[in-house]
């Protein structure tokens, strides 16, 4: 045994496995890590309508059977899972501008996450629901010692420091070309082509003038759609 891992049962797994997946497209290298997710509403948006049932999920969560504390951005050994959280609709917005320093980066893009109290608040219930989540007896067999945040950081300064420390993107950006009638809007929502452009049109997820609560692949896709019957109908 090795760094926790053992040899003489993962290498029966572990060889097969490119194999596998080019030839049948079956096995381990058909995941994507994130094996299950879901959607919760956590005590602010139960308190902002208690007397109804419907009351929309705030955040979202991506569970991964391996230990990931820095969204694979960092080598890390060791057995564990991993949940993430992130906000639904969040009201921080960033920017993306041009850089005039001469510098071989043209593009300064500036997320500016929890920049706005309200998903500040947000994230530190969805970690506090995380963590609710992986108290079910059902991990007891699996729990070990909490890596991340760890067993130190329980308050709410504690988690929002955390949370300030580590918060990335879930790779959903929408908004930086939106559509619209208002003065800030560069897109007709009634043809998708750029306002003051004779012949351009923008059909992806830049467009939205409001982020959607769940991924925008769908919704991206759909755009795409209705902007492609508007190029073959000539409108």
């Amino acid at each position: 045994d090795t760094m926790g891992l053992s040899l003489k049962t993962l290498l029966p797994h572990v060889l097969p496995a490119p194999f596998k997946y080019f030839l049948a497209r079956k096995g381990w290298w058909t995941t994507n890590y994130v094996e299950a997710g879901g959607f919760a509403k956590t005590p602010i948006a139960i308190a902002a309508d208690p007397s109804s049932l419907d009351a929309e999920p705030d955040v979202q969560f991506h569970f991964t059977p391996l230990y990931r504390s820095h969204r694979g951005k960092k080598f890390e050994w060791g057995h564990g899972y991993s949940v993430f959280a992130c906000v639904l609709r969040p009201l921080s917005t960033g920017t993306v501008t041009l850089a005039n320093d001469g510098s071989r980066r043209n593009v300064l893009i500036d997320f500016n996450f929890l920049a706005d109290q309200r998903d500040q608040k947000l994230l530190v219930e969805a970690l506090k629901k995380a963590r609710e989540i992986l108290a079910s007896p059902k991990f007891d067999h699996l729990r070990g010692e909490e890596m991340a945040p760890g067993v130190a950081v329980q308050t709410d300064t504690q988690i929002l420091d955390y949370l300030r420390q580590t918060a990335t993107t879930v790779y959903h950006p929408v908004g930086t070309c939106k559509m619209g009638i208002d003065p800030m809007a560069v897109v007709d929502p009634s043809s998708l082509k750029v306002k003051g452009m004779a012949n351009l049109r923008v059909m992806d997820a830049s467009i939205m003038p409001r982020i959607i609560s769940g991924n925008t692949s769908a919704s991206t896709m759909m755009i795409a759609a209705k902007g492609a019957a508007m190029v073959l109908s000539g409108s």
